[in-house]
């Protein structure tokens, strides 16, 4: 039974397209593969991948739509096999700096103070010394080579009346600097940009080689099913910014309210 495999397959395509996923067109390659592994109670690691990008919701919808049975949760009191590192086969690096001694590139940096002090200025100076390959405010330059792409999120600011205005007056590169402003779906309604949406923010990334990524501020860019107040939520959203981070070298700076 279940929908015919032509169907499941632009189903699957057409939930990693509404994501945002550059590779929405391999993205149904497999599902017969994959329904059989599935009904089995096999791992698969391409459905937690779908998961990520359009959220666990909507794949188990579409799982229930293509009578998939659900992937078997780890029961209480399961063995989990320990990873482990031997710190002797590990290399040692370097720290980068974006802004040494207080910006580190591949990692996140988070920016605290009360409404009012100039954060979102700040972190827009910084866009644009990376746009023009700038020194640093105190002169120094970091790790950088030359001028670097910049991708914001700024959720209070407008662009037009006050991020660009801003960044003209610190002479930025704005040809350099993308504003990653809404997620377009399937039905060509918007819908507001969340953390979860890791594939788009790194399209973007690439997009511009970007060196540096602006997240203005946090809490409106939390999930709807995070809670801000739950610390192992927050440490999840954060945590998947890490890995992002690490894995494109960019500096990613997150502006937070401590009083909102």
């Amino acid at each position: 039974g279940g929908v015919p495999e032509d169907i499941a397959r632009k189903l699957v395509r057409l939930a990693a397209w509404a994501a945002g996923d550059e590779e929405y067109r391999d993205r149904g390659r497999d599902v017969g593969a994959t329904a059989k592994a599935l009904a089995s109670g096999k791992t698969v690691t391409s459905g937690a991948t779908l998961a990520n990008l359009v959220g666990h919701e909507v794949v188990s919808r579409l799982g229930a739509w293509l009578h998939f049975s659900a992937p078997r949760a780890e029961t209480k009191g399961a063995t989990a096999t320990p990873i482990i590192a031997r710190l002797s086969d590990v290399e040692p690096e370097q720290v980068r700096w974006l802004d040494t001694g207080r910006i580190p590139l591949g990692k996140v940096t988070v920016i605290d103070g009360d409404p009012g002090l100039g954060k979102s200025t700040a972190v827009l100076d910084y866009a644009a010394r990376v746009s023009t390959g700038a020194a640093m405010p105190d002169g120094s330059r970091g790790d950088l080579e030359g001028s670097q792409g910049v991708v914001i999120l700024s959720a209070e600011d407008g662009l037009a009346d006050t991020i660009r205005p801003r960044l003209d007056a610190a002479g930025a590169d704005c040809s350099r600097i993308v504003a990653l402003t809404a997620m377009r779906t399937a039905t060509g309604d918007d819908r507001l940009v969340t953390l979860d949406d890791v594939a788009a923010i790194e399209a973007a990334i690439r997009q511009v080689g970007a060196r540096l990524v602006i997240v203005d501020p946090l809490m409106a860019y939390l999930p709807g099913a995070k809670n801000a107040h739950r610390d192992q939520d927050v440490r999840i959203v954060l945590s998947a910014l890490a890995k992002l981070a690490e894995r494109t070298g960019c500096a990613i700076v997150v502006v937070r309210h401590l009083n909102k």
